[in-house]
Parts: C-alpha cells; sequence; structure tokens
C-alpha cells in the first residue's frame, strides 16, 4: 500500500488483509389459532407455533397479548416452539401477540378474538306435585297442588307449567287458586299455569280441584322444560259378589324383573309385566327390584273390591173390595232393606230392563211402599222387583198378586142325580 502526504512524499509499506465470517441473524415468525369462547367465563385460550431460523442460543420466549402473557423454553437448534396462552377475554376484537426471545428480537402477529359468549346464569326450576286422596271412589273430588321452586342465584321470568291429567278426571270449573302475579288457564288436553317472575331461593303453590269419573288409576302430570312430577290415586273397581270378571294389567316392558303382588304378598310364578286377575284384592308391581319408581301399578295399586248382594223381602197384597167391588188398591211393599237402596220394577217373573214400570231407579219409600194402586188383576199377575246397592249391585225378586174375589159368585144350575146308597133295614129284607 502507498502512502502520500500533503508534500507529495510517499511511502510504501506491504497490506495484511483479515477474512472475518459473520454468524448469521437469528429471526423468528408466529402462527396462531384462536379457541372457541368458554360460556362459563367468556375467556378464550389462543395456541400456536413459533417458527425459528438460526437459533444458536436458545433461551425463554416470553409471550404477551395484552394483560395476559406466558413464557416457553427453546433450546438452541429448535425451529419450532408450540404455545397457548389462556384466560383471554371474549370480545370478538383484534388481538395483537407479541413473542420476544433474547438475542432474536420480537416477533409480532394479529387475530380476531370470538365473540363474547357471556350467558347470565339461569334460573334452577324444580316441580312438585300432590294430591290428597291416594285412594278415592267414584264421585269423590281430589285436590292438587302443584309447587315451583327456584333454587337458582336468579330470577325466572315467564315460566310456563304445563298440567294434564289421565281420562277419568274432570276439572272444577273456578277451583284453582293462583298466586298474586301468577295465571291458571284451564284447558284440554292440558292447562298452563304461567308464572310472569319467581325469584331466586323462592316457592310458588297453585292448587286446584277434579272430580273422579272412573275406576282405575288416575294420573296427573305437570311439566316444565327439564322437570315433571306426577301423582296418581287409586279408585277400586266394584264389582258384585258372584261376578265372573278378569283384568289384564300390562306394565310397560324393558325393565330387568317384575314382581306382582297381591295385598302386599308376592304372587308366585308371576314375574312377567303382564298379570291376568281374576279376583278382588290390591295389586301392585315391584320392577328391577326397585320399589318407588313409579312405573305402573306400583306407586298406586289396583284394586278390585267385591259388594255383596242387597237383601230385602217382598210382597204382594191383593186389592181389597168394597161391597161387591174390588178395589184399585193392591200394593207391592218391601221391608228388611236398606233404606240407601233404590229400586225398579217391571211385569213378568224376570226383571224386564226394556219394559221397567217405575222408571229409572230411585229410593225406596218410607215404609217400603212401592205401588198402592194395583187393580185386581184377572188372572195372578206376576210383578219382578229388582233392587240396587250403592255400587249397582242388585237382586231380583218376583212376587204374584192374586186376583180379588168380592161377595157370592153369580148363581150357577147344576144339573145332578140323587140316589140312595143306604137305608134302615125293613121287614122282609134278607138277614
Amino acid at each position: 500500500m502507498v502512502i502520500t502526504d500533503s508534500q507529495s512524499c510517499s511511502l510504501s509499506v506491504p497490506l495484511s488483509v483479515l477474512k472475518i465470517d459473520l454468524a448469521p441473524l437469528c429471526n423468528m415468525s408466529a402462527v396462531v389459532t384462536p379457541g372457541l369462547c368458554n360460556t362459563a367465563t367468556n375467556t378464550f385460550t389462543l395456541s400456536g407455533t413459533i417458527a425459528l431460523t438460526n437459533n444458536a442460543t436458545g433461551g425463554i420466549i416470553v409471550l404477551a397479548d395484552g394483560l395476559q402473557s406466558t413464557s416457553v423454553s427453546v433450546s438452541n437448534a429448535e425451529t419450532a416452539i408450540p404455545f397457548s396462552v389462556t384466560g383471554l377475554l371474549s370480545d370478538g376484537s383484534p388481538h395483537l401477540l407479541l413473542a420476544t426471545l433474547s438475542g432474536c428480537g420480537t416477533t409480532s402477529t394479529t387475530y380476531t378474538a370470538p365473540q363474547s359468549c357471556s350467558i347470565t346464569p339461569l334460573p334452577t326450576l324444580s316441580l312438585e306435585k300432590l294430591v290428597d286422596k291416594s285412594k278415592a271412589k267414584i264421585g269423590d273430588v281430589l285436590t292438587y297442588t302443584i309447587v315451583v321452586t327456584n333454587s337458582g342465584t336468579t330470577a325466572g321470568t315467564n315460566v310456563v307449567v304445563r298440567d294434564s291429567s289421565t281420562t277419568g278426571l274432570t276439572y272444577l270449573a273456578n277451583s284453582a287458586t293462583a298466586p298474586v302475579g301468577t295465571t291458571f288457564i284451564q284447558g284440554l288436553p292440558f292447562s298452563t299455569w304461567t308464572i310472569g317472575s319467581i325469584n331466586a331461593g323462592q316457592s310458588l303453590s297453585l292448587t286446584f280441584q277434579a272430580r273422579v269419573d272412573s275406576s282405575g288409576i288416575l294420573y296427573n302430570k305437570a311439566t316444565i322444560p327439564g322437570d315433571t312430577a306426577t301423582v296418581c290415586t287409586s279408585v277400586p273397581f266394584i264389582m258384585c259378589a258372584g261376578d265372573s270378571y278378569e283384568f289384564t294389567l300390562t306394565a310397560p316392558t324393558g325393565r330387568s324383573s317384575y314382581k306382582w303382588y297381591k295385598d302386599n304378598v308376592e304372587i308366585s310364578g308371576q314375574t312377567t309385566n303382564v298379570l291376568t286377575v281374576t279376583g278382588p284384592g290390591t295389586y301392585s308391581l315391584a320392577v328391577d327390584n326397585v320399589s318407588g319408581k313409579c312405573p305402573d301399578f306400583s306407586c298406586c295399586p289396583f284394586i278390585i273390591e267385591e259388594d255383596s248382594l242387597p237383601t230385602f223381602q217382598a210382597l204382594a197384597l191383593p186389592a181389597t173390595c168394597a161391597g161387591n167391588q174390588a178395589q184399585a188398591n193392591g200394593k207391592i211393599v218391601l221391608s228388611s232393606y236398606n233404606p240407601a237402596y233404590t229400586y225398579q220394577y217391571s211385569l213378568g217373573s224376570s226383571f224386564n230392563e226394556a219394559a221397567v214400570l217405575s222408571g229409572a231407579a230411585q229410593v225406596i219409600p218410607a215404609g217400603g211402599v212401592l205401588m198402592s194402586n194395583l187393580a185386581s188383576p184377572a188372572t195372578t199377575q206376576a210383578y219382578t222387583i229388582r233392587v240396587y246397592n250403592a255400587s249397582g249391585c242388585y237382586t231380583d225378586v218376583t212376587v204374584l198378586l192374586l186376583p180379588t174375589v168380592c161377595g157370592c159368585p153369580p148363581e150357577v144350575c147344576v144339573p145332578y142325580v140323587i140316589s140312595q146308597s143306604k137305608r134302615a133295614k125293613r121287614i122282609g129284607d134278607p138277614r
């Protein structure tokens, strides 16, 4: 190399050139995927991967997204590091993720957070159903109570309870008693009870009544979204002593075991879902070796009762005479009967339902006189009286009304022959 100064003096000196190798610069980038919003916290998790090139030293990568941050370790020469950042707010807005590694600088990426999924806590509603009679008879009035309870932390609004009954129950109009702020509407096939608002920790009750119209097992069910409550009442079938009858009880299929009971005693050999009943008793069912699950015939049994036939005595009294004239005052009179019995009668030696003379069944009059104006028949007349008890069981008795004969019968000329069959002995008679 030649060096020249301002005076044009120069000097030649040797020059050595050194070769310096510089290491390539570290570089990184990020790829991210936002997760779904968690409805319980309204947050999401961001997952992704940091890609590194020329990573000679490794270290700690610090990741920051708003107020949330995390860190991951990276060894030298690693080229891809997975990561996740949790607890990020779901707000539907753009987010910026920064990733910093000492000696490698900082990289950033933007993305959009998922929309908010914040849900106001729902009320926790439950139902309870009550009935005042587990056993009733036709004509009884049952009182039902529905209880709605909110065990949650927030109020429930516009809660609709649907109530329905099986055939055999008739709702009594205007019998419902609903709390203030609620509305009950009776209808078919279901009635509705609408609750405008029920506070957290509050219970509301509704009562109404229905009349029993038929025998069997009568169910009443109330439902709200997420809950159902059912109650039942047994109404015995009343059969008459001596009647022949058969009932078939069928429970739902699909159970692992069935045990039928009569009067709380297990019926031997009856292990299917079907039972044939031909006699009086209280029949119930246990399934899956568990009681209280309330399949048919479990909570409410099927009941058959037999009623005895009514007993009484009947007598036909002929018409009396006034001189030679029979009066129209023949009577049919009952005795030894229950005053609660009712009766009908017809002509003939057997009861004729199609030709009843007394109309609909009616209470036996005081004194037991069913008829007191019967004319004297020309020949003996049969009447059949049918007497019913409260269960509709009946007994038939036939009486005979005899003709009445008044005064002497009219004169009749009857020819006859007189012959002597015996006389006193006379002189000359053989000895």
